[in-house]
């Protein structure tokens, strides 16, 4: 975990495991989705679930199932929704956050435009009032406000529905802008007064801005602006691999013979350089 690339290796070695394994108890399995690697299936108690468990966990050695079963009042979490098939066979859904979930989301008085927060405004909202069945949305509702009231949004920002929820015919008329002025974000008090002399003088722009400066821009530093090859005894003796991007490599210690091995979408030369000095 914590690497780029652990959702596309777990999907792969989760498709291969299904295409040599799971696929062959389709008669015990009418049900069977996945999503990366959390699988959800329908069986008939207890007793089968925990055989199914056994049957699955004995076919790899290094992919390992764990059992989650309804809770009292029935309900199973999967992803982010707790779901339950009624005797009528009706299924009711409703929001689940885990224990670990902070609540943390864009706060309001972080420096974006307010375009930016409408749009975590509504995408909440929206998820609030689409995902759960009718009789537990108004329960999501109230829990996504207090999420966002509690990361700084007024209470008249996430009413619901909200303005800018309703569909309005008027941008379909609209003339599309031919080109987009980029440009830094500074306020929207600034952002307005920029449309507002695109608007007066008829000029068919849209306003952009592109996230050029970031905390992350301002807070760090490159060392060793110049590149200089990283080799101890001088420059490469074949190609120069030093300036490729978005490589596998390996690396091993002359003294111990331990090797490392790690990826990077940089150059190369920059991974380089920071195990010299690491070392």
């Amino acid at each position: 975990m914590g690497n780029r690339l652990s959702g596309t290796l777990a999907i792969l070695a989760m498709d291969c495991f299904e295409t040599n394994h799971v696929y062959t108890l389709c008669p015990k399995l009418p049900i069977y989705v996945r999503y990366v690697d959390d699988t959800g299936t329908v069986i008939q108690n207890t007793r089968e679930a925990r055989d199914l468990l056994r049957l699955l966990n004995d076919k790899h050695a290094s992919i390992k199932f764990e059992l989650e079963l309804p809770d009292s009042d029935g309900f199973l979490p999967i992803l982010d929704l707790k779901v339950k098939i009624n005797e009528d066979g009706r299924i009711e859904r409703k929001l689940f956050a885990k224990m670990a979930n902070k609540g943390i989301t864009l706060h309001f008085q972080s420096h974006h435009p307010e375009s930016v927060k409408h749009a975590v405004v509504m995408n909440e909202m929206r998820r609030a009032t689409s995902y759960p069945t009718a009789e537990h949305q108004a329960e999501a509702v109230r829990r996504t406000q207090e999420k966002l009231i509690s990361n700084g949004y007024p209470p008249k920002w996430v009413r619901w529905p909200t303005p800018h929820s309703k569909s309005t015919s008027r941008k379909e008329h609209r003339v599309k802008p031919v080109t987009s002025l980029r440009l830094p974000f500074i306020s929207d008090h600034f952002n307005k007064s920029v449309q507002s002399i695109l608007k007066k003088h008829n000029v068919p722009a849209r306003l952009v801005n592109p996230r050029r400066y970031t905390l992350e821009k301002f807070l760090t530093r490159r060392i060793n602006k110049k590149r200089q090859c990283p080799g101890r005894l001088g420059k490469c003796q074949a190609l120069p691999i030093c300036q490729e991007k978005n490589v596998v490599y390996s690396a091993k210690c002359k003294l111990c013979g331990a090797q490392y091995i790690g990826k990077t979408s940089r150059h190369l030369h920059d991974c380089a350089q920071e195990h010299v000095r690491a070392t």
